[in-house]
This record gives C-alpha cells, structure tokens and sequence, in this order.
C-alpha cells in the first residue's frame, strides 16, 4: 500500500510538474502572440518607412527578448540597402543613428543574405569568410530578410557578443516579425514613391507657373467651347483685359476681331470633327483686338493638349506690332539702300568711264611732247624727262586708283561672279612673284616655302591673282631696305591650304588693324607710301567670295603678317 501510494504520488508529482512546463509554455505562447498582436497593432499605426522600420527594432528588443536589432531598408534607386533603424543596449528615444550604414548586395555576411534571401544564423561571424568588419561586427547573429512577392525589401539583423548565443527560436521569431512586416513596408514605399511623385508634380506645377506668369508672351488657354481657363499676366498687358474679366468667358468676345470669328469657330469644328487642324502647331501672323477695340498684329501659335479625356488649346501670343514696324521701316531702308547702291554703281562707272578719257588724252598728248621734245632738243628731254616721268607715273596712279573704285563698286553690286576651277597654287604663286618682282630696280624678291603635299584647289584664277598681286605688292611696298618678304603656302590641313605673307617692314599699329580691310582705310603710319585704302578691302571680298578668312598679326617696326585660308574644294 505505502509503495503504491508513493508511486501515485510521484505520478500525480510528475503530472503536475508536466501540467506546470505545459502553462509556462502556454503562458509563453500566450506572451508572444500578445506581442505580435501588440507589435501588429502599432505597426498599423506606421505609414512612412522610417517609422515603421523602428517599430521593428524597437519591438524585437522590448517584446521579443532580442537585446540587439538593426534594419536595413533597399534604396532601390541607389541600388543598395540603408539602416534606417538601429536599436540596442543603449536605447535612444530620438529614433536616429549618428552614422549609418549601408551597403551592396553581397558585401559581407549580411549583403550574402540579402542577395540569397535566405535568413541565417552565424555562431561567430569573426570566423565566417564572408565577414566585414563595419558591417558584421560581433561573435554571433542572426539575418532574416524581409520579402514581399519574392523580392528581397529589407533585412532585421540582431548581433550578439557571446558565441553561438542565437537559436532556432530566436529565427522563427525574427521570421515571423519580417513576414508581418513585408506587406507594411511595400505599402510605406509604394506611399514614399507616391508620396514623392506627388511633391515633384506639385514642384513641376510651381515651375510651371513661375514660368507661365513671367513669360514675355502671353500664354492663353481655352476648353473645347472656346472659353478661356488660362490667361497669364502677359496678356492682361498686351488685351487691357484682368483674369476675373475673361475667365470663363468665350475667346471671340474678348480678342479675336469680328472678321476672324468665322474662320476661329470653323476650325475648332473641323478639329473636334476629325482632329486635323491647319492653324495648329506652327506660327502664323495675325490681328487681334484690344479691350480699347484697338486691333494690332500678332505672332500665334496653338498647341493641342488632351489631359483627362479632355481636349484644350493653349496660345502662345507676340505683339509684333512694333517689330511689323521695325521690319517695315528696315525694308523701305533696304529697297532705299539698294537703290543708292546702283545709283551709285553708275555713277562709279560713269565717273570712270568720263576720268579715262581725259586721262588717255593727257598721256597721250604728253607722250608726243616727250616725242618731239627728243627729236627736236635732245639736251632739253634730258632736263625735262624727269617730270615727264612724274606726269606719267601721277597718271597711272589715277588709273589704278580708277580701276579700284570701280572693281569696288562692282563688287558691292554684285556684279562679280566667281568661277572656280581645279588650279596649282604653287605654280600660279610663282607666275605671280616673277611678274612682280622682274625688272625691279632694288633687285628684291620673294621667298616661296611650300608645307605638306601639294594638292590641286578649286579658285577663280583672275580673282586670286588680284588677291596675290595686292599681297606680295603691299609686302614689297611697306618694307624698303629689309630682307626679302616670305611666301608660305601649306597644305597640312586636308580641307584647306593656309596663305601666309610675311614681311619684316613699318609694320600696322594695334588701332589701325581693325578697320584695316575697310574701303579707302591707310594706316597712320604710312606717310609718304602711295595708297589707295582700296587693296585690302577688295583682298578681303575676293577671299570671302572663296569661302575664306583674311586676318592680319602685326607689330610696329617689325613687320606684318597676312593669313589667308581657303577651302580646297
């Protein structure tokens, strides 16, 4: 009996003891679905990422017996994963982290989760090969990624310093808090990516706005029935009209002149019927009326715009009627100028023509002077040759001078063609140094370099002979008693061939150079050199009828240096 009755006792003993371990399980059951019933509930509560990535840490840590737990959050557009929440030891009610971490996938331990998406406990991360000190830090820990439809969203990490510290319950609860959590967090970042769609829409509105009330035209817009929706202080001052006004209101009763009424109301038609409208997209020149009944010319375009099913039309409205005026004006001075242009193209020829003649008459009669003064009193030619020379010398002068102007006027006329062909510029440079230099008292002469390989340019021969004859004559001219000038010509560029002029005389001050290639313009510098002003000046029309440029480097007392360059085709 009493050994029956102690193993009855010591049944009902381990019973109880079982019935005691089955309630504290229970009892702990009980606890933790109260904290993920808790943890539910205040996650709810949570509508933005930030916060309800420290709901997590801070539950883990308060609820769940963790005493450790960050998490990282994926920045989809940085591609790579933030802590947005670290929650341990020392707790911090400020909810921020003075240096946050953040990583790519597969960086460390933790980045090896995020890419596999598997969760996993580390006994010590110190021995795992895949550990990172900044990131890893700690014996042993636990990572569980937060996935939502198969993608990885986050990470809740808990680090401990005891090895091998974390168990199989510790991940099935950390588990079960990130699936809880997944869907939240899609919905704080759906709201986050709505949330910053919206500001920028709202930023873009405000641009838009900024840039429609500043605009210098006026912008107006109007619904399908043509009743204006938009007006734009722009156009309060060219119409006189205020927005409360128009609004509302249709366009033909506040700008549109009366004979335009019809064509306005049989194009909107003609749109709304087939959406095929002539006056829409592009820029058209028409009246339009101001609150003073004043009508005046406008430069318009209309832009269709279809926004929510509903069609509207924008206007981009230029009063041109100070410009109508200035364009009108500046073509009555162009037909002027035009004609004072030819007026002055025949005058040119005429007073030419009319100068030849007596010229030729002068030269002649003095010739014959000269002629007989030779076969009658020899010793007397001797004495009176020298101003015989003189006449014939002033003569020519006035001749080239002659020539000049009328080859100007010509030129301003646009009666010079250009006729190009295929020609050797080194051959045709020399023809044009003999024929100059030949015969000259001093015996100077000019030097020719040639760079690159030669190839054959497209030039008007007769035109670039005056362009040569002027340059090589002008270096001679303006450099006496100097070592001979230099010629370059250099092929080193495929599409051009660059003339050079370089001679070592008197030289062009900094001021004259600018107006250097203007009609009858002379350095200050050349006293007693005989000039026209004209040479340059029709060098530089010659050359740009070549496509071509014509620049000048020059110091006085050192000489000048002309560049020309022309296309080879």
């Amino acid at each position: 009996y009493l050994i029956s009755n102690k193993m009855n006792q010591e049944k009902i003993q381990q019973k109880q003891e079982a019935l005691k371990t089955k309630n504290a399980e229970l009892d702990q059951q009980k606890k933790f679905l109260s904290s993920i019933n808790s943890f539910v509930t205040n996650l709810l509560d949570q509508e933005d990422i930030l916060s309800v990535s420290w709901e997590i840490a801070e539950n883990v840590i308060e609820n769940f017996g963790f005493t450790d737990c960050e998490v990282y959050i994926l920045n989809e557009e940085k591609q790579r994963f933030e802590q947005l929440a670290s929650y341990g030891l020392q707790k911090s009610t400020s909810r921020e982290i003075e240096s946050p971490i953040h990583f790519c996938l597969g960086e460390g331990i933790i980045g090896s989760v995020a890419i596999n998406g598997i969760a996993e406990i580390v006994i010590n991360s110190k021995k795992d090969p895949r550990y990172l000190e900044r990131l890893d830090g700690g014996q042993s820990m636990v990572c569980v990624p937060i996935i939502y439809e198969g993608k990885v969203l986050g990470l809740i990490v808990s680090k401990h310093k005891q090895e091998d510290f974390f168990t199989i319950k510790h991940l099935e609860t950390l588990s079960t808090i990130a699936n809880i959590a997944a869907s939240r967090l899609k919905i704080a970042k759906a709201k986050r990516k709505q949330s910053k769609a919206e500001t920028e829409l709202r930023d873009s509105e405000k641009k838009l706005r900024q840039v429609i009330e500043s605009a210098l035209d006026a912008i107006i817009t109007i619904d399908s029935r043509g009743r204006i929706k938009e007006w734009n202080p722009r156009a309060e001052e060219i119409f006189g009209w205020k927005l409360e006004e128009v609004i509302g209101k249709m366009l033909t009763e506040n700008i549109i002149p009366n004979h335009h009424h019809q064509s306005h109301e049989q194009g909107m038609e003609k749109y709304m019927a087939t959406g095929v409208g002539p006056a829409l997209n592009q820029r058209l020149e028409l009246t339009a009326i101001r609150k003073t009944k004043e009508e005046f010319p406008i430069e318009l375009t209309i832009i269709p715009i279809m926004q929510a099913g509903e069609r509207s039309f924008t206007a981009f409205i230029r009063d041109i009627t100070l410009a109508k005026s200035t364009k009108d004006e500046m073509e009555k001075s162009l037909a002027k100028e035009r004609e004072l242009n030819e007026f002055k193209s025949r005058f040119v020829s005429m007073t030419s023509h009319e100068f030849r003649t007596p010229l030729t008459t002068i030269k002649q009669n003095v010739d014959l002077i000269g002629f007989q003064l030779e076969m009658e009193n020899s010793k007397a030619m001797e004495k009176y040759g020298k101003y015989f020379n003189r006449i014939d010398s002033e003569i020519g002068r006035v001749t080239n001078l002659m020539n000049d102007i009328l080859l100007l006027g010509k030129i301003e006329a646009g009666k010079v063609e250009i006729k190009k062909r295929a020609n050797d510029l080194v051959n045709f440079a020399q023809v044009c140094i003999q024929k100059i230099c030949q015969g000259r008292a001093d015996n100077r002469s000019i030097q020719l370099q040639i760079i690159g390989v030669q190839q054959p340019i497209q030039m008007d021969a007769q035109l670039m002979e005056h362009v040569l004859t002027n340059l090589l004559s002008n270096a001679l001219k303006y450099s006496p008693d100097t070592e001979d000038p230099i010629l370059i010509i250099s092929f080193a560029k495929l599409s051009e061939v660059k003339i050079t002029c370089k001679d070592f005389g008197i030289g062009i001050p900094k001021k004259d150079q600018k107006g250097l290639f203007s009609s009858f313009y002379r350095a200050t510098n050349v006293r007693n050199i005989q000039g026209t002003g004209l040479g340059l000046s029709i060098m530089k029309e010659f050359v740009q009828m070549h496509k071509g440029t014509i620049s000048v480097i020059s110091e006085v007392d050192k000489g000048a240096e002309f560049i020309i360059t022309l296309p080879t085709s």
